[in-house]
C-alpha cells in the first residue's frame, strides 16, 4: 500500500500527465488519509474544473474556506492555509 506522499505524487503526475479522472481517484484516497491538507482540495478541484464538474469544484473550494473561516488565530504555521484560502476566493470569482 503507497504511502501518503507517494498517493499525492502520483496524483500530481496523473495530473501533469493530463489523466483527471485517475488524479481525482488519487486525490479523494490522500484527502481520506489526510483530510487537513487543504493544497489537496485545491490540486482536485483544478482536476474538476478540467472535466467541467463545477460543482465539485466548488464544493472543494467551500471546504477550504470553511476550514480556515473556523480557525480563531492566525499561527506562523498556518499561513500557507490562508495563501489557499484567498486562491479559493480568487477562483470563485
Amino acid at each position: 500500500m503507497p504511502t501518503l506522499e507517494e498517493t499525492i505524487v502520483a496524483a500530481q503526475k496523473e495530473f501533469s500527465g493530463r489523466q483527471w479522472k485517475k488524479a481525482i481517484k488519487k486525490y479523494s484516497t490522500a484527502i481520506d488519509s489526510s483530510p487537513f491538507r487543504l493544497n489537496l482540495y485545491m490540486e482536485r478541484h483544478f482536476c474538476f474544473t478540467k472535466l467541467n464538474k463545477h460543482r465539485k469544484a466548488l464544493e472543494d473550494l467551500q471546504t477550504i474556506i470553511d476550514y480556515t473561516s473556523s480557525l480563531r488565530q492566525l499561527r506562523e504555521e498556518s499561513e500557507p492555509l490562508f495563501e489557499i484560502r484567498a486562491d479559493a476566493f480568487y477562483y470563485l470569482g
